[in-house]
């Protein structure tokens, strides 16, 4: 816990942040190793956008640092495509966290199909195929019949209203006996017509799966509870990424350029495991520094350690 405070500190203010003596510390540029390209790109940090939920990919083991996008920010278009790449690198990591969410998505689909047909033979067959029909016509003649007496018992009322006082008590008595056989002849209708809609009280076959998150929804939710869900933190972060990398794939490409021989995808749920990492003798030797600021060695830009170079 101490560590991760501290480590969360020399992100905000500085690893020489309690030193009195200390220079002021250099501003972060887009080309630094431990600046996040993904965030310096994006200004949106995707790690983040699952924090504490089940699509939580873990924590972002580089800085989020607001001087560094705006350094990418003030790069040429060609350099910022063609040297720095950190575009082509998220839209990479984003396809393929889309990627594993989409076989999420599937899989759910998969399995609420097969647990809706299980349910539909326990039933004896899709209610919504075999309907009763001599039910469905007994309902539709009882509908008009409580039209039909809806109207006799508006016409009653508007004749009792310019009906005289002495008459108007008769009209009274006759409206109280008809509108208890409306009452329970509405109950009557609304019992048959439940017996159609059986199929509304199963969860199981009025669940659906969001095609954006992979969440499980059910159709008769509340709109309170709908709203809820499109107002999550899954929905939203799984939009915004579907949403960044059709804009990157227009831009670049399905396939962005050639993917980086060194790039590492995103990981698993839970994060990366510790200590994952080695020597970095090969890597891309050019074309990532700017200015051999950050080249020299045998490493190039890579995750594990090596002689030097951008670290990715």
């Amino acid at each position: 816990m101490a560590d991760d405070a501290r480590a969360l500190l020399d992100q905000l203010m500085g690893a020489q942040r309690n030193d009195a003596n200390a220079v002021a510390v250099q501003k972060r540029t887009c080309w630094d190793a431990d600046v996040c390209p993904f965030y310096t790109v994006w200004k949106v940090d995707p790690f983040e956008l699952f924090e504490n939920t089940r699509s939580s990919i873990g924590a972002n083991p580089r800085a989020c640092d607001d001087d560094a996008h705006e350094d990418w920010k003030s790069l040429p278009p060609d350099v910022q495509m063609n040297q720095h790449r950190g575009e082509r690198e998220l839209l990479f990591f984003l396809g393929d966290l889309i990627s594993k969410n989409n076989s999420i998505i599937t899989k759910n689909q998969r399995k609420l199909e097969e647990d809706q047909k299980v349910m539909f033979q326990q039933m004896g067959g899709d209610p919504v195929v075999t309907v009763n029909q001599a039910v469905v016509d007994e309902l539709g003649s009882k509908i008009m019949e409580y039209e039909r007496m809806s109207k006799d018992v508006a016409s009653d009322v508007s004749r009792m209203t310019d009906a005289d006082q002495a008459d108007q008590w008769k009209y009274a008595q006759s409206l109280t006996a008809k509108l208890e056989g409306l009452r329970s002849w509405e109950q009557g209708v609304q019992r048959l017509d439940e017996t159609l809609c059986f199929i509304k009280g199963t969860d199981v076959i009025e669940k659906i799966v969001c095609d954006v998150s992979g969440n499980y929804l059910c159709a008769k939710d509340a709109d309170e509870r709908m709203a809820a869900h499109y107002a999550g933190r899954q929905y939203i972060g799984w939009k915004l990424i579907r949403d960044k990398h059709a804009e990157l794939v227009n831009k670049y490409g399905r396939n962005g350029g050639l993917r980086p021989v060194d790039y590492r995808p995103p990981p698993a749920r839970g994060g990366w495991a510790k200590g994952r990492g080695g020597g970095g003798g090969g890597g891309r030797g050019g074309g990532w520094s700017n200015n051999n600021r950050h080249g020299g060695g045998g490493g190039g830009r890579g995750w594990g350690g090596g002689g030097g170079g951008r670290r990715w």
